[in-house]
């Protein structure tokens, strides 16, 4: 799948991607506002997924874990930091980050 996105993501005239997966996610990412290249980027990086034993041990400060409602559940990252706290709004893993309510809670988070 990561391949045809980024065919889509990639392409410099967005008329002529015949690929449906690869003008579908175009579509999709354009009509979010994400930045193309940035996603592009993401997609080619070899980003490996922290596991909870790792994260336990790599990550020790106070960490706000962010999900949508339409998305993975938060509660099982954030129980296995030392410091997490789960946080779930309305949204899924793409737009929880417009969600007015996320700038809210993270002030509220960080205020000492």
């Amino acid at each position: 799948m990561g391949k045809r996105w980024l065919a889509g993501l990639e392409a410099k005239d967005p008329d002529a991607i015949e690929d449906p997966v690869a003008r579908g996610a175009r579509k999709v990412f354009e009509a979010r506002g994400n930045d193309l290249q940035a996603i592009a980027a993401l997609l080619r990086s070899n980003r490996k997924h922290l596991s909870s034993e790792m994260a336990s041990s790599a990550v020790t400060v106070p960490t706000l874990v962010v999900c949508g409602d339409r998305d993975a559940s938060p509660t099982e990252l954030a129980a296995a930091l030392p410091n997490g706290e789960a946080l779930v709004l309305e949204g899924d893993h793409e737009s929880v980050i417009g969600n007015p309510k996320l700038a809210q809670c993270i002030v509220s988070f960080l205020a000492p």
